[in-house]
């Protein structure tokens, strides 16, 4: 009876590339999508890439909502996603479907029809071209986004970068990325990171994937000045990467051990513990060609442990952190604003503890159970 009750929930289809067990911010964002969907009573079903293996198996198992993995060869999985899609867009029970990106809906075979349940597409930012030119792959995008009812950007500079590839302007929305409530800090771990902490002060930090728009980089070429003033500086940096090895040997070459961490643990445990032993969150991104921070909900999640941040002017960061409110923004690019912005702030305590209860308190607003109520309009019928 239960298993009869479940199946006559209305229905939400998630059509995604990119989930867990895999680690990454979409994965993290579709994932905190689904469970909230389910969480607020809708019978979710999660369409996935990747082959079932014993991790996954597991981790499908503890979610509140059904997911089916398609693995094999890229064409053949496609087809089969893009098929099994249709077939769940035309069950009564389906209320919608909400697409990781323009990717997934690439091979969706529509035949519009009244009633239709409305098709969300998200965007990042980083999967379209900053700008379009005419070729096979504007064709593939364009034909995408046209099957969509509602194309959701992270951030106002995502949508300004989507608008000169959707047909229908009509169609765009902006909702920022949600936020899972971090989980409270054990006194164990807490004491734990102290003691690798002990003595160090300033604290800053960086968490996210080590790429090189993110701009940690910059902050380990103005380290040596910014130690020249605070002696006993710490800079914690967190996550994994394809600039990994090269800061690696830009700390060993600059002679910067004793003031950097690299930790590759990016758990959620060790994320946190060393945010609320911080004193300022940097990541100061820069464009880099198309690639550009979206969003970046890192800010975010610093933000709820009461860092104000500084963050680079470039995409969408500027939106995660307001200047002179929750942080500072700069010029990802230019040292030397990167290095002004962070001196105001360690030479400000007070004015940086203002800042970071002005950022926990708008990390509030970010909250999962706030973001939902900005999507389910988008699937209620018309009237």
């Amino acid at each position: 009876n239960s298993h009869k009750a479940e199946l006559s929930k209305p229905m939400l289809v998630m059509t995604t590339q990119c989930f867990p067990p895999r680690r990454g911010g979409i994965e993290h964002l579709m994932h905190a999508l689904a469970e909230s969907l389910a969480e607020s009573g809708l019978l979710v079903q999660v369409l996935a890439d990747a082959s079932r293996d014993a991790q996954s198996v597991a981790f499908d198992r503890r979610q509140p909502f059904f997911t089916r993995r398609f693995g094999g060869p890229k064409p053949w999985r496609r087809w089969r996603k893009a098929y099994t899609l249709a077939r769940l867009l035309a069950d009564p029970q389906c209320r919608g479907v909400i697409a990781d990106s323009w990717k997934s809906l690439e091979c969706l075979r529509l035949n519009k029809m009244a009633g239709q349940p409305p098709i969300i597409c998200l965007a990042h930012g980083t999967e379209v071209p900053s700008s379009p030119v005419q070729n096979a792959k504007t064709q593939r995008i364009t034909a995408a986004y046209a099957k969509a009812t509602f194309v959701v950007a992270n951030s106002h500079a995502t949508a300004q970068r989507l608008t000169p590839w959707l047909a229908d302007p009509a169609q765009l929305r902006v909702i920022h990325p949600g936020l899972v409530a971090p989980a409270a800090v054990s006194p164990a771990r807490r004491q734990e990171v102290e003691l690798a902490l002990a003595n160090r002060t300033p604290r800053l930090i960086s968490v996210g994937r080590l790429e090189a728009r993110k701009g940690v980089d910059t902050v380990l070429r103005i380290l040596p000045r910014l130690i020249a003033q605070f002696p006993t500086l710490m800079y914690s940096i967190i996550g994994d990467g394809s600039q990994r090895a090269a800061l690696a040997a830009s700390v060993a070459a600059n002679a910067l051990t004793h003031h950097v961490q690299l930790i590759s643990d990016a758990s959620d445990a060790t994320r946190n513990a060393y945010l609320a032993a911080s004193d300022l969150f940097v990541l100061p991104g820069r464009s880099l060609g198309d690639d550009v921070e979206g969003f970046g909900i890192a800010f975010i999640e610093a933000a709820w442990f009461g860092l104000p941040a500084v963050a680079g002017i470039a995409g969408g960061a500027a939106e995660a952190v307001i200047d002179n409110k929750t942080g500072l923004t700069c010029r990802g690019d230019d040292d030397e604003a990167v290095y002004t912005a962070i001196v105001r702030l360690l030479n400000d305590a007070a004015w940086r503890q203002r800042l970071g209860v002005a950022a926990q308190a708008r990390a509030q607003e970010f909250l999962w159970s706030h973001v939902l109520a900005r999507y389910l309009p988008l699937f209620a019928p018309p009237r």
